[in-house]
């Protein structure tokens, strides 16, 4: 574990299971998920760009991410609400965070929620995907600073 980024990807990961621990069944976590997708916000800037877009998933994503005081910012937005849910729980996660604390962190909330097994195999596969673009970020911009 390193730096103050860990505990606090952990804090929040804990704090988003104990938002989702009342909800009981599928219907309520997509419900759930509709909702922050709703809400979530998503700056203009040209987003929507072939150069952001995450491969691999059943809705269209795209994700940006930059470097701003050692800390990888991220947006993102995609064509279906429920998977702009899940986005806004990865960068409630991931946003302004470290990027070796990313790359270090234990996505644990998604099985401690059923989120990953509540999924349709194509929404689990993007999800996958949208991780993994996440990490790829984090890691490129690691061995920048190591380097």
């Amino acid at each position: 574990m390193t730096g103050n980024g860990q505990s606090s990807i952990n804090q929040i990961q804990d704090r988003i299971i104990d938002e989702l621990a009342h909800l009981d069944d599928r219907l309520e976590k997509y419900e759930y998920l509709i909702g922050l997708g709703r809400d979530f916000f998503v700056p203009d800037g040209g987003i929507r760009s072939d150069e952001n877009a995450v491969a691999g998933c059943q809705a269209r994503v795209w994700i940006k991410a930059e470097m701003r005081e050692g800390r990888l910012r991220l947006v993102a937005d995609s064509d279906a609400m429920i998977t702009r849910g899940l986005i806004s729980l990865l960068l409630r996660v991931f946003d302004d965070q470290p990027p070796q604390d990313i790359l270090d962190a234990e996505l644990y909330f998604l099985d401690r929620t059923g989120l990953g097994t509540h999924l349709s195999p194509s929404r689990a596969n993007g999800l996958t995907s949208m991780v993994r673009q996440i990490l790829s970020y984090a890691e490129e911009q690691a061995s920048r600073a190591r380097d």
